[in-house]
């Protein structure tokens, strides 16, 4: 899902440097809403999703409106939020989380763990976005071109702006997922998503539709890497 988070701006040409964060920093915020504050598992859902859009809308700001370069930017933006990671948890370890919160990825479905199904869920529903429709297709060409595509009528600022809303957004689901799961969240969760996140989606480009960021090449690829990944622990390969 972190992934596909920053597939969406990477289509758009720019990059989110603050989702592998925007992971972390969800996931506190969302742990410690419930059992320091005493929210609801709804309330601290909801409020989680806000500050994702909040965060998205300020980075659309600053590399959109007012012409800050994505990368800079969206590392100043991380840098932020694992501030305020280490506010929120005190450079402690929160939880545990309410049975009521970690219930949204218990259990299967036809067989298929519930979080799996979230991310084909999503996966699917964002292929389509991408692919058939004229917002999509407007996203691409902003990636590819943005003067060309800015000559030819399209809004890119506007579509740059939405494709890093977009990816926080979908990084603050990424969060809520991996708190529910693991049931107790760490100070510094979040940064170790970063890299894999962007080597699924560069390796997805060679997959599929090769030259170009797509949601099936993707998968395919974040299989690709879990299966190697894997494989080396397996024959007694160190983390590194």
């Amino acid at each position: 899902i972190v992934a596909l988070a920053v597939l969406i701006p990477l289509a758009c040409g720019c990059f989110d440097i603050s989702a592998a964060q925007m992971v972390g920093t969800s996931s506190i915020l969302a742990a410690a809403l419930m059992t320091k504050s005493g929210a609801s598992p709804g309330l601290a859902i909801v409020l989680t999703l806000l500050l994702g859009l909040l965060v998205g809308a300020i980075n659309g700001i600053v590399v959109a409106g007012i012409g800050v370069d994505s990368l800079i930017g969206t590392l100043g933006m991380s840098s932020i939020l694992i501030a305020l990671s280490g506010y929120v948890s005190e450079y402690q370890f929160i939880g545990p989380l309410p049975d009521g919160f970690k219930t949204i990825v218990s259990g299967t479905v036809a067989g298929i763990p519930t979080i799996t199904v979230y991310l084909i869920v999503i996966a699917v529903v964002l292929w389509y976005l991408l692919e058939h429709t004229p917002a999509g297709r407007r996203l691409f060409a902003t990636g590819a071109s943005p003067e060309a595509a800015r000559l030819a009528g399209v809004r890119t600022r506007r579509f740059t702006c939405v494709s890093l809303v977009a990816s926080s957004l979908l990084a603050s689901v990424a969060g809520l997922l991996l708190a529910a799961k693991i049931g107790q969240v760490g100070p510094t969760v979040g940064p170790e998503y970063l890299l894999p996140g962007f080597a699924a989606c560069f390796l997805g480009t060679t997959q599929i539709k090769l030259g170009r960021f797509n949601v099936p090449g993707t998968l395919l690829a974040l299989f690709l890497l879990a299966t190697g990944v894997t494989g080396l622990h397996q024959i007694g390969g160190e983390l590194w």
